[in-house]
Order: C-alpha cells, then sequence, then structure tokens
C-alpha cells in the first residue's frame, strides 16, 4: 500500500478487499480474511487525509468482519475498528456504534454477542489516554459482561478493561473526564462523579483478568 494513489485505485483496493473479507464466508480461508483486516488498517491510514470517505468504507468493512465465524478474524477486526476510529469518534457516530454494539452483546447468538463486546471494546481502545464523556457509557455497558456466561466475552470484556489502565494509569479517575469545551460546570462534576463509579467497575473488572 503505497502513498499518494488515486482515488480510483483506493476504491478499488477497498472493494477488492471488502469482497475478500465479507463477500468469502470459506472456512478454509479465515487466514486471508484476517490479513485483509491490517492491509485495510494501513490503507486508511495513508489515504485518511486525502480521501475522507476512506474510513467510514473501512469501518462498514470492519464491522462485517466481527461477525466472521472464526474468532481470529473477529478479534483482527477489533483492532482495525479501533484504529479507524481513533481521534474521530463522534465524526464516525460513536453514538450509533455503542447502541449497535450494545444490541449486539445482549445476542444469544454467541457470535453475535462476542461481536458486541469486540465492539464495545474497540470503541474504549480507541481513546487510549482520554476519556471522553462518551466514553463512560461505552465502558458501563461492557462492565456488564465481566460475568458473561461466553468465555470469549468474558476475557474480552477483561482484557479491555486491564487496557484501560494499562494505558491511563490506574489513577485514572482522579484525571477526570476530557472536555469537549460545551460542558457546564454541573455537567462536569457529575461527569467525573461518575468516572468514579466506572473506573471502580473496570478495576473490579481487570482484576480478575485471565490468562
Amino acid at each position: 500500500v503505497q502513498y499518494g494513489m488515486s482515488a480510483a485505485h483506493v476504491d478499488m483496493l477497498i472493494g477488492t478487499l471488502r469482497t475478500l473479507v465479507v463477500s468469502n464466508a470459506d472456512p478454509a480461508s479465515w487466514q486471508s480474511r484476517r490479513v485483509a483486516l491490517p492491509m485495510l488498517q494501513l490503507l486508511a491510514f495513508r489515504n485518511r487525509f486525502a480521501l475522507q470517505r476512506i474510513d467510514a468504507s473501512v469501518l462498514e468493512i470492519a464491522r462485517a468482519a466481527l461477525l466472521d465465524a472464526r474468532i481470529e478474524v473477529r478479534e483482527s477486526a477489533e483492532g482495525l475498528i479501533a484504529s479507524v476510529l481513533r481521534g474521530q469518534a463522534l465524526s464516525l457516530g460513536v453514538a450509533q456504534l455503542r447502541a449497535d454494539f450494545v444490541t449486539q452483546a445482549r445476542s444469544k447468538d454467541a457470535t453475535r454477542q462476542h461481536a458486541g463486546v469486540l465492539g464495545l471494546a474497540a470503541l474504549m481502545a480507541s481513546e487510549p489516554y482520554n476519556v471522553p464523556t462518551w466514553l463512560l457509557d461505552v465502558a458501563q455497558a461492557l462492565a456488564q459482561h465481566s460475568s458473561a456466561s461466553s468465555r470469549v466475552c468474558r476475557d474480552a470484556a477483561r482484557r479491555a478493561a486491564s487496557e484501560f489502565f494499562r494505558t491511563r494509569g490506574r489513577a485514572i479517575d482522579e484525571l477526570g473526564v476530557t472536555a469537549a469545551g460545551d460542558e457546564s460546570e454541573a455537567e462536569l462534576l457529575a461527569a467525573n462523579e461518575r468516572l468514579v463509579r466506572v473506573a471502580a467497575q473496570l478495576r473490579e473488572l481487570s482484576a480478575t483478568q485471565t490468562h
């Protein structure tokens, strides 16, 4: 994947990778699907400023990959979603993404449930150092899966909680939420009080990390 590719060339590559990831359901080709996702991540990163629509296209493919039959592909899709959203979660519709992932995480279908938990984990990972107010809803939703019946869902939630503190430090509730600039003093106070409660939930979740 090179810098300076034409829009037509990028679109062609995305189309090819979309076909490989989304349309190729052959169980024997799961490794090809998994390898295609980091390629999409690199493609999006190198063409983000030249082609504004590329992140939305890659995000669509990554969301489809979250529902892949193979766990390895789903986990690779988690990393791709986090990368695409980094620094631009609001512009890519983080509120709707959270709602969709919460719905999936409540599914009785094992694959969809895992996809939802991984999606929530990706939203958490997309902000590795700050705590914007929208992240509080995501963290609380993720913490609810600490005792999920599915081990892969429990482990995904615990890993996300552990990573939350690894990149921010254990005293994150003392640092406060990241202000967007349009909140009132009362709103910020309420958000910081909520952060203390959320951080406690995540500490409890991360403390049960399994290996």
